[in-house]
């Protein structure tokens, strides 16, 4: 008599995570050459004309390999997150944001108990949404699973940054850094080390049936 056969068992695998455009991963490195800091601003050594952007602000530098290593979903890319502010890029897939009648699309955490019309006035470094981006980021993403809401953002403007500011005590040169938002008309921009632009939303109307 033989032996009954065992049905064939189906493997289930995991969803793959989808890595950000704007995450960094473990291939690009942080180049870590000495940071000098005094009383005037700070520098890297030795310093690049790219250092600095038209602000005349600090940026960290990182070395730019995405998908070499593994990625760091916690850890914003510098460089990448900076071009997807400044290009209205998704920062999921790296391609335009999803665009309206001019008006561009935002993914962002619930926080309409904040004040009676946010998100207007909200100064955010999270880049724009494709739609694409919408899907993964809610099924995946930490922050938002508290509460989302898709917002469409008629004008936005990059109003600052958001890093490391440092100090330097002039009469024992000691140093001391804590990470904060500056604005480009803030005094203290020379001693910032930028990892982020911020942009203030304007006319904004939250659209949670897209996409």
């Amino acid at each position: 008599m033989s032996a009954a056969k065992n049905p064939k068992r189906t493997a289930h695998r995991k969803p793959a995570i989808p890595v950000p455009y704007v995450s960094t991963w473990s291939g690009e490195i942080r180049d870590a050459r000495d940071l000098q800091v005094d009383t005037l601003r700070i520098s890297h050594l030795p310093p690049r004309p790219t250092d600095r952007d038209d602000h005349g602000v600090l940026w960290a530098r990182y070395s730019s390999r995405p998908g070499r290593g593994r990625p760091d979903l916690g850890l914003v890319h510098p460089q990448r997150q900076r071009r997807a502010m400044e290009l209205l890029l998704c920062q999921v897939t790296g391609k335009r944001g999803d665009v309206d009648e001019q008006r561009v699309l935002w993914l962002l955490e619930d926080h309409r108990g904040d004040w009676a019309d946010w998100p207007n006035g909200l100064e955010t470094t999270h880049p724009p949404m494709s739609r694409a981006g919408v899907e993964p980021s809610l099924q995946w993403c930490p922050h938002l699973r508290n509460g989302a809401v898709t917002v469409r953002v008629a004008a936005s403007v990059v109003t600052g940054v958001y890093g490391t500011l440092w100090s330097i005590d002039p009469r024992t040169r000691t140093t001391s850094s804590t990470a904060k938002s500056l604005t480009f008309d803030s005094p203290h921009l020379p001693w910032m080390q930028a990892r982020q632009l911020v942009r203030t939303l304007h006319g904004c109307t939250i659209v949670n049936d897209e996409p």
